[in-house]
């Protein structure tokens, strides 16, 4: 009898994070308890020749798929715009494969480690889009590294912010006014405002009557 196999995905930093028994080890090992072969993602775009093909040759030939998401997006696929983990969960969509996304709570903690790797990666993207701006409220250690990002990229880099709110509504919505009214304003002073009215795309995008929705 043929033993089913589940291929676990997941960003780079949940393989050792936490530390002693990370999250990724915590989903292999539940995996291999329940009788299952796992096969883990982070020793495919180490191979020679075309990674991406070779992940999406291995998820389908997986019966499950399992994803772990952190704080990072995923290295990037060559020539293709997307993460590899982004990839892999549009391949196992693709085969019909059950799938099963766990995503870490959005207030745990950054090891310092990695806040300080994340925020110089970001600090040297050439255009950085940053989606929902201040739908919810930024508490201070949000606040402080968005100001320092802002105050990194200003003048150097393209960013761009969609929001719901105007620019003087993200004051109240930050921690540290002081922190906030520095950042809005730099980002104020040197940018284009572009102002979409109307109803929402999205009911534009509303399937009609008999269409599949996913």
């Amino acid at each position: 009898m043929r033993t089913s196999r589940v291929f676990v995905s997941h960003t780079s930093e949940l393989a050792s994070f936490p530390a002693g028994r990370s999250f990724v080890q915590a989903v292999l090992d539940a995996v291999a308890r329940a009788g299952m072969s796992p096969v883990d993602m982070r020793y495919f775009v180490a191979r020679e020749g075309q990674p991406a093909a070779y992940c999406r040759q291995q998820v389908r030939s997986c019966d499950v798929y399992v994803a772990v998401v952190g704080w990072r997006y995923g290295s990037l696929v060559p020539e293709e715009g997307i993460s590899y983990t982004e990839l892999e969960f549009r391949e196992a969509t693709n085969a019909g494969l059950p799938r099963l996304v766990f995503l870490l709570d959005r207030t745990a903690r950054i090891p310092p480690s990695l806040v300080d790797a994340e925020m110089r990666r970001l600090t040297h993207i050439q255009l950085l889009i940053i989606d929902d701006f201040c739908l919810q409220p930024l508490d201070a250690t949000e606040t402080a590294d968005f100001y320092g990002l802002i105050v990194e990229r200003h003048r150097k880099a393209a960013t761009v912010l969609t929001s719901n709110r105007e620019p003087n509504e993200w004051l109240a919505m930050m921690a540290d006014p002081l922190l906030a009214q520095s950042a809005v304003d730099r980002l104020v002073s040197t940018s284009h405002e572009l102002i979409v009215e109307g109803d929402s795309y999205r009911r534009r995008q509303r399937p009609t009557h008999g269409q599949a929705t996913t």
